[in-house]
């Protein structure tokens, strides 16, 4: 355990409040094996290196994207222990966020216009939502996307239209939370939004 409250799990990693610092939560690797730290012990877990390369792609997305601030801010930590083979265990420092649909529902129209804007810039990266926009509120009252990895963010493809998939995305979010994306309108390239 890296901290006594477990605040979720997910399909790549659990998550807890760091002990000492509740503003801040650790993401680790799920099914976490400290077997792994012995020499010569075999990885006994395939998904452990699955959820272990996925925590890293959500950090490499990070330091793609973090000028953006679309992403929450994060920094890894390494874990202490070495595998039998791959990469040291890395966990995911970062604020923790209120992602409570109380908190959701009650955001401002300014607030979902600046999440607008700047998923508008992550588009413009090339990048789009995957299955879900994860999005919480930080501590500062700024919407952010919490889950980076490629399981949430993906580079899109030369086919794919990151505008219209994330304008998608946006709209489920919106719906969720009891809004219309017609009051927003879509996310498109700034060019087309100056005109």
């Amino acid at each position: 355990k890296f901290g006594k409250v477990l605040l979720g799990s997910g399909g790549v990693g659990d998550v807890y409040q760091v002990d000492n610092f509740p503003e801040l939560c650790i993401k680790v690797p799920r099914k976490f094996l400290s077997l792994s730290s012995v020499p010569g012990m075999p990885d006994l877990d395939s998904s452990t290196l699955r959820s272990r390369l996925l925590i890293k792609s959500g950090l490499e997305h990070y330091n793609e994207l973090k000028d953006l601030s679309v992403l929450v801010p994060m920094v890894s930590i390494d874990l202490g222990i070495k595998p039998a083979y791959g990469d040291p265990y890395t966990g995911i420092v970062m604020p923790i966020l209120d992602t409570s649909r109380n908190t959701l529902v009650n955001v401002s129209d300014a607030q979902l216009m600046d999440l607008k804007e700047r998923l508008g810039a992550l588009s413009e990266a090339g990048f789009r939502v995957r299955r879900c926009l994860p999005v919480g509120m930080s501590q500062e009252g700024r919407l952010v996307l919490y889950d980076t990895g490629r399981e949430s963010l993906i580079k899109c493809t030369p086919d794919e239209n990151a505008y219209k998939i994330n304008t998608r995305y946006l709209g489920i979010f919106l719906y969720s939370i009891g809004k219309k994306l017609s009051y927003l309108g879509n996310i498109e390239p700034k060019q087309k939004q100056e005109a």
